[in-house]
């Protein structure tokens, strides 16, 4: 495994925080409250970070994560709207929609597909699907201002209405995706696009499903794992998939993360106390790796005291240049003992 990226784990705080404000917990709308509850659920969450040897050195999150403020100010934000407009709901006199409310779980009336749908609003006109998104939720523009929602979140969107329907027979009016601060993005569907994406995550279902089962570990790896640059970017299990390894073993684009394999060649402590690496590719005799600025702490890379010249590592997340095979440590470089 990889290290979780720290932004993802605030995330999470973020939407249990949202969750809570929308099933009433502030309904005194205290502000004072709502700050609390988030540093309570940021101090779990950085608890159960510090017993793992992956996450520990990016605790506390408010050191590692640039905007850690601006986030937390726009959840509290978030977290107090949502409060008020529970409260305004629950003053009216007209009962409320069994299919309204937040954190609702649908699944397909097969049992296949299912999720938790973060607000449903019902209208006169019909229902709103909502999602809320705690990072940045616009595709990157190559020239120009992003005015486009992530196709992944228009995807997941399209995804909830076709399970909405075959849950109640009907077609929600609006999808919405709502992120901390700004107003809502609306995405636009077709009942048919909507089915074909249902469809195909049930056959995918189905594939996995099929690849798991499978008694060939060459058909297993190959049916769970399709990597590509961007696809492998934020995985955490690249350091046990062997269709990555593979990949990237006949590959030299350099657009490929930086993470590499090898024979340490060499291996010391400099004067400023930090560890210098010198790797062999491997299945590429003379191909050399230097890598500088590795902590000794043990509890940093615990895998640096289990190895000696001769024996093969795996080193991921590191930062520098794979053309002159020199690297520095990043944040989330983790190194692995390897056979």
């Amino acid at each position: 495994m990889l290290p979780l990226a720290p932004a993802a784990k605030l995330g999470t705080a973020i939407h249990n925080l949202l969750e809570l404000a929308g099933k009433g917990q502030f309904a005194d709308l205290k502000f004072a409250d709502i700050d609390a509850k988030f540093d309570s659920l940021i101090k779990d969450t950085e608890a159960t970070m510090k017993q793992s040897w992956l996450e520990c050195f990016l605790v506390p999150l408010e050191n590692i994560i640039p905007d850690y403020q601006v986030r937390r100010i726009r959840a509290l934000k978030k977290a107090a709207e949502i409060a008020a407009s529970v409260e305004r709901s629950q003053a009216k006199t007209a009962p409320k929609s069994i299919f309204e409310g937040y954190e609702l779980w649908l699944e397909s009336k097969d049992g296949l597909v299912g999720g938790k749908i973060d607000q449903i609003v019902e209208t006169k006109e019909g229902s709103i699907l909502r999602d809320y998104k705690t990072g940045y939720i616009l595709e990157k523009p190559i020239d120009g201002v992003a005015t486009e929602v992530k196709e992944s979140y228009q995807k997941q969107l399209k995804l909830y209405a076709a399970l909405y329907e075959d849950k109640f027979g009907r077609w929600p009016t609006h999808l919405e995706v709502v992120p901390l601060s700004g107003n809502e993005w609306e995405i636009a569907f077709r009942p048919e696009e909507c089915k074909e994406i249902f469809e195909v995550a049930k056959l995918l279902l189905k594939d996995v499903n099929a690849a798991v089962d499978s008694n060939n570990e060459t058909s297993q790896f190959k049916g769970l794992a399709t990597p590509t640059q961007m696809g492998c970017r934020f995985c955490e299990y690249r350091p046990g998939c062997k269709v990555y390894h593979d990949q990237r073993a006949n590959s030299e684009d350099p657009g490929w993360l930086n993470d590499i394999w090898g024979e340490i060649l060499e291996q010391k402590v400099l004067g400023n106390g930090r560890i210098l690496l010198r790797l062999e590719k491997k299945n590429k005799p003379n191909t050399i790796f230097n890598i500088r600025g590795l902590s000794q702490v043990k509890e940093r890379h615990p895998a640096l005291y289990e190895t000696n010249v001769g024996d093969f590592v795996g080193i991921y997340n590191l930062r520098g240049n794979m053309s002159t095979g020199s690297f520095v440590e990043g944040p989330y470089t983790i190194i692995y003992k390897q056979k």
